[in-house]
């Protein structure tokens, strides 16, 4: 069960004689009321969205960090039929990798052609389980790059070109347009129309393409019929995004006037390498009110107040951070390329970054138009675990600290999860 607050949310400030990092006394002040508090709930199996593991992390998204928002990622892989090519980055074909269990028997998720990602019909039963749970539910579509996991890459390094865009915008609109039935149907709150593909809106003729999407979904031509998505609608950009919407305002304007809503991939960089990796939490704060890292234009606050002012959308994030030192150096880096460049497993950089996270934010917020933090990421597997060095919560010192921000008022039984498994 989930405890009820005794005094209303703006009266409760409590003092903390321990935090989840160690550290002395602080003030917890409640998030203010628009603030949806979220986590991304990742299946990269498909059998990931149901079972006894799923409900029983869905449950604990829940009550270990009292979340009330759930977004889950569906994922589509970017790659060529055709086994003789290898230039995937130059595909124009999205596939689906669903599975079954004569299907799967063997299968280790290496391959991407095969069982990576869970079916329709979970997706649907696994949105009715979170609604079921008082949960409100966002489905994000999203593509990964390549046909094997060793030879993977970014999805925002997708830059087709003019004559080929088209091709690759009706393989992604038939991908796109399961989901956003699935969405439909099962009375979905939010539906991410695209994530992360820089490369793919930067064009006029993108963004076309981009405001053709919109409208097809509003009227149901997407899903071929006319019963349109009624929930809210939002794109969320890479954070490098909106820095080049900060640079060329006028050249290259974006569509979020057709959307409900700003989302942003915040994978700011608000630290550099000093510190071991892992700076204080008030060095943390720092860097999103400074540009002295990342070179960016203007500090990660005001390119995000900026953007907000000209659109005049509320703005809501995904942002989480690798158990590494180092993880909010370059915080989008996986835990594989970080490690490369020195990362260390280490629960304590995740915690404080996240803690800086919600304390600038949640003042940013009461502003009115930042709607809070969806957490990436809460595993649908259940992996995490204090050895477990990937950006999952669970099991961590940053669950803690989720936990603690969400209920807004100290209670013992914010802790990290037991079961959790690298």
């Amino acid at each position: 069960m989930v405890r009820r607050l005794s005094l209303t949310a703006v009266l409760v400030a409590v003092l903390l004689t321990a935090t989840a990092q160690g550290a002395g006394a602080r003030t917890i002040t409640p998030l203010p009321a628009q603030w949806q508090k979220g986590v991304t709930v990742s299946a990269y199996w498909w059998q990931d969205l149901s079972g006894k593991p799923f409900l029983q992390w869905l449950g604990r998204a829940r009550t270990s960090v009292r979340a009330r928002e759930v977004t889950f990622v569906m994922t589509g892989y970017q790659y060529w039929g055709n086994l003789q090519r290898s230039d995937q980055l130059n595909a124009t074909e999205i596939h689906t990798s669903f599975g079954s269990k004569k299907l799967c028997k063997g299968k280790s998720g290496r391959d991407f052609r095969f069982c990576k990602t869970p079916d329709l019909k979970a997706l649907a039963a696994a949105v009715r389980r979170a609604h079921a749970l008082g949960l409100r539910v966002v489905v994000r579509p999203q593509v990964d790059v390549g046909r094997i996991a060793s030879q993977s890459t970014d999805r925002d390094r997708i830059n087709l070109p003019d004559d080929q865009a088209p091709k690759w915008f009706d393989s992604y609109k038939a991908m796109l347009s399961r989901y956003a039935r699935v969405a439909r149907d099962t009375g979905a709150e939010g539906l991410v129309i695209g994530a992360g593909l820089s490369g793919m809106t930067d064009t006029e003729s993108d963004r076309e393409q981009w405001r053709g999407i919109v409208e097809q979904l509003r009227s149901g031509a997407l899903m071929g019929d006319d019963k349109g998505y009624k929930g809210e609608l939002t794109y969320a950009a890479q954070w490098d995004s909106v820095v080049e919407d900060a640079n060329t305002p006028l050249t290259k304007p974006f569509f979020w006037d057709l959307l409900d809503a700003i989302s942003i991939d915040a994978y700011f960089p608000v630290a550099d390498g000093s510190a071991g990796g892992n700076p204080t939490v008030d060095a943390l704060k720092a860097g999103w009110t400074t540009t002295a890292f990342g070179g960016l234009p203007k500090p990660p606050v005001e390119l995000v107040r900026a953007l907000q002012a000209k659109y005049a959308k509320p703005v809501r994030f995904t942002l989480g951070y690798l158990s590494q030192t180092g993880a909010a150096t370059f915080p989008e880096k996986s835990a594989f390329d970080n490690a490369k460049s020195g990362g260390r497993p280490s629960r304590s950089p995740q915690a404080r970054a996240v803690q800086a996270a919600f304390d600038v934010w949640s003042d940013v917020a009461s502003a009115g138009w930042f709607n809070g933090i969806s957490w990436w990421e809460w595993p649908a597997s259940g992996r995490g675990g204090a050895n477990d060095a990937s950006f999952s919560l669970q099991g961590k010192s940053a669950e803690v600290e989720v936990c603690l921000r969400h209920a807004g008022f100290v209670t013992k039984s914010c802790k990290p999860s037991k079961g959790a498994k690298k």
